[in-house]
């Protein structure tokens, strides 16, 4: 039989991601700016108090899996081989990352929609951004040998933050395409030097 403790855990990830799910439902037709930590607890069917045990913001609850991706990406860095060149590296965190559940590309897709075009939204966006760019380059520079303020680390993260980028860029384009293959192929045009045909 399943334990107590797994089935309240459970319960719990249900809560949150209902909560999730009716934050970007409500932003998506209300707009950011007109809907309220109110409205998403009603809409998830929780009093204010439960979603605020679960997100300190209304923003915070559309992101709610950046946490686990993070901790993902990190536990990935760690794992890939002393020797194996830093893109292919890369390229293989990325595939990864984008293969488990913790990435719903259909979520994803609407996600990306509103951080286009709510302030609030896009601005924790590139503060996640920004954090995994950091993390990206103190693990480069211990893979080179370097501190993390040389050029070279920070050269690493922010190219390949800008690969994903742009193959992300391509993905939101072409409905039905995998994100992963885009950002792999990105990567792999880095580590030929764009020369790629």
């Amino acid at each position: 039989m399943p334990s107590t403790a797994g089935l309240r855990q459970r319960k719990k990830d249900r809560t949150r991601r209902a909560i999730a799910e009716a934050a970007l439902a409500l932003f998506e037709t209300r707009s950011y700016d007109q809907t309220t930590v109110d409205d998403i607890a009603a809409a998830a069917d929780v009093s204010p108090r439960t979603f605020f045990r679960y997100f300190a913001s209304k923003d915070e609850a559309v992101f709610e899996r950046a946490g686990d991706v993070q901790q993902h990406v990190l536990a990935l860095l760690a794992a890939r081989p002393e020797g194996e060149p830093l893109l292919t590296s890369l390229r293989e965190i990325g595939k990864a990352v984008l293969s488990t559940e913790l990435v719903d590309e259909a979520r994803l897709r609407r996600l990306l929609a509103l951080v286009a075009a709510e302030p609030a939204l896009r601005n924790r966006y590139n503060a996640l951004l920004d954090t995994i760019e950091g993390e990206l380059t103190v693990w480069a520079a211990g893979r080179l040998g370097l501190p993390p303020g040389d050029l070279r680390p920070r050269l690493v993260a922010a190219t390949v933050l800008a690969a994903r980028r742009v193959a992300t860029d391509a993905w939101l384009e072409s409905p039905g395409d995998d994100l992963a293959d885009h950002v792999s192929r990105a990567i792999d045009l880095l580590a030929a030097g764009l020369t790629e045909p």
